[in-house]
């Protein structure tokens, strides 16, 4: 666990420091840019699949396909009313249901107000990561199968997702 909290810390490090969320952003545009850019890694993924088909490989796949989503089914994913708008990132886990995550903002301000876990998959579990460097972050785990890869979230920047390898 040690190992696996530490490589954490680390690719998370990376990316805060690599790709800075500011609330001040325009969130439509923000959000539709992480879509096409999803667009393309599906693609990439998808390919490597062909070659080495890893069930770390199809848990990234999965991930960039809930972002892609936001450009390809927005009446879907992307929800709001008058005070509002939440967009979701929705994987699915075949027969044991659908991970849907919400990250909620002011629909006239653009203020980030929240992460929402609306649906979870049968068999899948959080993890509230501790300490205070991990604070901000979440793990989505599968309870039944340990060989299989993890996602970590962050609470406040959607565009932080990444999939962990399963420790042996």
């Amino acid at each position: 666990m040690k190992k696996v909290l530490l490589i954490f810390l680390l690719v998370f490090g990376v990316i805060v420091c690599v790709n800075k969320f500011h609330a001040d952003e325009d969130i439509d545009s923000s959000w539709k840019e992480r879509a096409l850019e999803a667009q393309e890694n599906v693609k990439d993924i998808e390919e490597g699949l062909k070659i080495n088909d890893t069930l770390e490989g199809r848990l990234r796949a999965k991930l960039e396909g809930a972002y892609a989503l936001i450009v390809e089914m927005p009446e879907i994913v992307v929800k709001s009313n008058d005070k509002m708008i939440v967009y979701h990132l929705m994987l699915n886990y075949e027969e044991d249901g659908i991970l849907d995550i919400g990250y909620a903002y002011d629909v006239n301000t653009h203020v980030f107000l929240g992460v929402r876990i609306d649906m979870l998959p049968k068999n899948v579990g959080l993890t509230m990561l501790p300490g205070p460097e991990a604070q901000d972050h979440f793990m989505v785990t599968n309870n039944v199968r340990v060989e299989a890869p993890s996602i970590v979230f962050s609470k406040t920047n959607p565009f932080d997702a990444v999939v962990l390898k399963a420790q042996k």
